[in-house]
């Protein structure tokens, strides 16, 4: 019933008239019990991954808006299901979900708590009170690559079209580094970083300097993307300043 639901996409209104047609007279409301107690009975479960969630020193955030039906009214309303996953590159993947009736920051400041890593998101501002308080801000490259593909789109700018050519060097490199282990992924973002302007094909350099080079720290990664390496953001998921 929770997989038809919530993987399936099926309403208990039409889980009901399924029952139904196999012989089982099961009210909407009885369902809706049902989930209910599902739903807490893993509770222990979400407690046990969220902790191990706060123990990942790099986490993404975004939040997604979903419609609330208000009881009585026949009405919805607009509330939003936020969820936080650990990186690609983590030991355990996972994923929680928070249902708040708002899109306002303190919901997300509510579930991080006292967690103090950093923050991969979209610029939107109500996370920006978490970063006054020490989470540190990493910004989404996917969502900058949006701005200058629609300016692109639109208008043809060739200022947007070199921006797409950097950010598309910069996903050939990520593609080919996926297989690494932290360490040399580590040595060949700092080869990546080091690029000028990042006028590719560096990749299969970095690639193999990775597997000799000593570690070094680029002058080049600054700003919210340092430590990237180490850290396991993911190229695709973590804005950096390219160096002109």
């Amino acid at each position: 019933m929770l997989i038809a639901k919530f993987a399936d996409h099926l309403p208990l209104y039409r889980q009901e008239k399924i029952f139904e047609r196999a012989g089982f007279a099961i009210a909407r409301s009885t369902l809706a019990q049902w989930v209910g107690v599902c739903g807490v009975q893993l509770m222990p479960l979400v407690a046990a991954l969220k902790v191990e969630l706060f123990t990942q020193p790099v986490l993404h955030a975004d939040e997604t808006p979903v419609a609330m039906l208000k009881p009585g009214s026949g009405k919805t309303h607009r509330a939003y299901l936020w969820g936080y996953t650990s990186t690609t590159f983590a030991p355990l993947p996972a994923v929680i979900y928070d249902f708040t009736e708002s899109r306002a920051g303190v919901h997300a400041r509510d579930f991080l708590g006292d967690w103090r890593g950093t923050l991969v998101t979209d610029d939107y501002s109500g996370y920006k009170a978490l970063y006054a308080e020490g989470v540190t801000e990493a910004g989404c490259m996917a969502h900058a690559r949006r701005k200058f593909h629609e300016l692109f789109a639109s208008g043809k700018s060739l200022i947007a079209e070199e921006a797409l050519r950097h950010f598309g060097a910069l996903y050939a490199v990520e593609t080919e580094l996926a297989a690494l282990d932290t360490q040399q992924r580590l040595r060949a973002w700092y080869v990546v970083g080091g690029t000028k302007g990042c006028n590719m094909p560096v990749s299969a350099r970095a690639t193999a300097r990775a597997r000799s080079r000593p570690l070094q720290r680029s002058p080049a990664v600054t700003g919210s993307a340092r430590g990237f390496g180490p850290r396991g953001i993911s190229m695709t998921t973590a804005l950096v300043r390219i160096s002109a």
